[in-house]
């Protein structure tokens, strides 16, 4: 097994939890029948273990092509650290990436990738997502509709609707079809990697109710509307706002300031005065010196979340 806390670099960190951290649901045959996709097939096995495990010693290729792309947002850098993986790993051929459907003068859609698996030797379209949803109140039901991005016109059944039915069969449309064929592919394998985190609401003393679809061995955390934070901030000597290319894994070398709990809620105060955005907040001990211990995360919403965001 790999101790991702063994890892030292923030990228090399993100990168396996990226590519091989436990999917947000079980399977997708009860939701998309016959031809559904499957989960990615690329497992953590003991070669890809001592890859990240050198690449954390020596980071310095991938280091360079994040610094190269440059990604903004989360999705790609999620992305650009899985196109880094495949174009690595030495099992797989990397094909294409962001590779456009597009029929006369509309765009059908997008492969996010295409690669060959050399084992197998067959190809396989891989739909990537990363993806961080908060369960709004109430919670009498634990419907795929309740789970919300922080934007909440992000939800995770129509995020799987689109995976599913839109994204996971391009190749069926006759203009998938043709594009894989000039590229010389007859048939693709369908898998996707939806991976990310489910957040319960603070507030309930009651443990999440996930819908059966959803993947009990996975990760969950806490939200919270700031109100009800400014309290709980005295259960850490130091907070830290974590930037939205942090979200993936657990902190690491602090980048800007961190605060002790009566400058964190100033500062949480200043920034829900001025925005609706929720934030990814992280608890930490009081020694900087050394690479700071994450004792817990949450995300930080506006009071009037999830109203204040909707469509």
């Amino acid at each position: 097994m790999l101790n991702l806390a063994e890892l030292k670099h923030q990228q090399v960190r993100d990168l396996a939890v990226s590519c091989f951290s436990e999917p947000l649901l079980s399977a997708f045959d009860s939701i998309a029948g016959e031809q559904a996709p499957t989960h990615c097939s690329l497992r953590l096995t003991e070669n890809r273990i001592a890859w990240l495990q050198q690449l954390d010693r020596n980071p310095g290729l991938l280091l360079n092509h994040l610094d190269r792309l440059k990604p903004r947002r989360l999705g790609l850098y999620h992305e650009a650290l899985w196109h880094f993986f495949l174009q690595q790993d030495q099992e797989v051929e990397l094909v294409t990436t962001n590779c456009q459907v597009i029929q006369g003068a509309r765009t059908i859609g997008e492969f996010d990738v295409i690669y060959r698996d050399l084992q197998r030797q067959h190809y396989v379209h891989l739909e990537l997502a990363f993806k961080i949803y908060l369960q709004s109140p109430p919670q009498e039901r634990a419907g795929l509709d309740q789970w919300l991005g922080p934007n909440v016109n992000d939800r995770l059944d129509r995020k799987l609707e689109h995976m599913l039915n839109h994204q996971c069969r391009l190749s069926m449309h006759a203009a998938g079809r043709q594009l894989l064929q000039s590229i010389g592919i007859d048939h693709v394998e369908t898998e996707i990697s939806l991976r990310g985190y489910l957040l319960h609401d603070e507030r309930s003393n009651q443990d999440p109710r996930l819908p059966d679809l959803l993947n009990p061995g996975l990760q969950t955390g806490q939200w919270s509307p700031v109100s009800k934070v400014i309290p709980l901030l005295e259960r850490a000597e130091r907070w830290y706002p974590l930037p939205r290319l942090g979200w993936i894994s657990q902190l690491g070398p602090l980048v800007g300031d961190s605060y002790k709990p009566l400058e964190f809620a100033a500062f949480l105060r200043q920034h829900f005065a001025q925005s609706d955005t929720s934030i990814m907040i992280s608890a930490v001990g009081d020694n900087l010196t050394k690479r700071p211990i994450e004792q817990f995360r949450m995300m930080v919403t506006a009071d009037s979340w999830p109203d204040c965001q909707a469509a």
